[in-house]
């Protein structure tokens, strides 16, 4: 199935009044438009005049363009497509060709789905069906080849992501509310606290469930939001009330620059 006759940039306007039972629209250039010898389309009408977007129209139609005739400027259009209501349209409005519900439509379900080929075929080269299996974790697929020779595959996640069950409280830090905000994770594999209402530097150490009370950063409170590690080790904090941007560092050849306690 060839989807619909296609092209960048085209919109026009009629040159009068239609009724909604008008099925020939002037317009005020129809060499504009694509040939429906390569393929019908749909238009999007509306009175631009007085609704900058078609979406504003109330009264807004899609048509479909069955013929072009660029001799007297018309296109024969047949009305009231994708779900919307043949009306009347004043002079001017406008003509667009627009990426429409029914142009995703046909891609999803007559080109993806079925494995159909995009030059213009009226069938398909290759069947290819994929099948999701009702655990989400067992993809199978069967190609087809022109000849007739299928190859089966199957992708099993092995390792899926389990659903969090259960929440467990952590060591207490002693560091008041509101005292960190963001974290990041140290090379060593500790989770860096970035300080927000804390005077200090929080370090948390999975391998052992503790909390420890790092070094006093001296940026007075509301001091950071948020840390990411450096390329070189360091874990920095992004400064929020803070003057300066934070810099915490676990080997003190790291440590360098001016200010601050590391």
């Amino acid at each position: 199935m060839a989807l619909d006759n296609f092209g960048n940039f085209v919109r026009g306007n009629l040159t009068s009044a239609v009724s909604d039972t008008t099925n020939t629209f002037p317009v005020n250039n129809a060499s504009i438009f694509p040939d429906t010898a390569n393929g019908e389309y749909n238009l999007v009408c509306w009175d631009v005049d007085n609704n900058p977007r078609p979406d504003q129209d109330p009264d807004v139609e899609i048509v479909r363009v069955t013929g072009r005739d660029t001799t007297n400027d018309e296109l024969t259009v047949t009305r009231a497509q994708e779900n919307t209501t043949a009306v009347s349209h004043p002079n001017n409005s406008a003509l667009h060709l627009s990426y429409t519900q029914k142009l995703a439509s046909d891609i999803e379900t007559n080109y993806v789905a079925e494995g159909e080929d995009f030059d213009g075929q009226s069938t398909s080269e290759f069947t290819n069906l994929v099948v999701v299996e009702t655990d989400n974790q067992t993809i199978n697929q069967s190609v087809t080849d022109p000849s007739g020779f299928t190859i089966n595959s199957k992708l099993i996640r092995d390792n899926p992501v389990p659903t969090p069950t259960c929440y467990f409280g952590g060591p207490a830090h002693g560091e008041g509310g509101g005292a960190f905000m963001g974290a990041a994770l140290a090379p060593d594999g500790r989770v860096i606290l970035a300080p927000f209402g804390s005077s200090n530097v929080g370090i948390f150490d999975p391998s052992d469930n503790s909390y420890t009370s790092g070094p006093a950063h001296g940026e007075g409170g509301n001091a950071f939001m948020g840390a990411a590690l450096a390329p070189d080790g360091r874990v920095i904090f992004a400064p929020f009330d803070s003057s300066n941007v934070g810099i915490t560092a676990f080997n003190l050849d790291y440590a360098v620059g001016t200010g601050g306690n590391r």
